[in-house]
């Protein structure tokens, strides 16, 4: 069996690839992105499913889980989209904040 994921970076590529498993293709427009990051699980982003992610979730949560009105369980990419850059390396630190600005946009 085979599972593909198209679109324009290789992150969401492998995104897109583990949302239609088995052996099916997805694409992900420019247009889509959007709409796979509404859904995607904040762990299921690359560099985010252990220790780093917990870390993350936790610091969102203090910061706006209130606000974002989730439980950890339930946050997903496009709630870190919600946070500006300028925060994000502030909550984050340089290196860490700058990444996930990135990865989440």
């Amino acid at each position: 069996t085979l599972s593909a994921g198209i679109s324009h970076n290789k992150m969401l590529a492998k995104l897109a690839s583990a949302q239609n498993k088995p052996n099916k293709q997805t694409i992900v427009p420019t247009a889509g992105v959007q709409s796979l990051m509404e859904k995607l699980p904040l762990k299921s982003i690359r560099g985010l499913g252990g220790k780093a992610g917990r870390e993350v979730v936790r610091v969102l949560m203090s910061e706006a889980g209130k606000s974002i009105g989730k439980d950890e369980d339930s946050l997903t990419a496009a709630d870190l989209q919600r946070i500006s850059d300028t925060d994000m390396v502030r909550l984050f630190g340089q290196q860490r904040g700058t990444w996930l600005a990135r990865v989440s946009r």
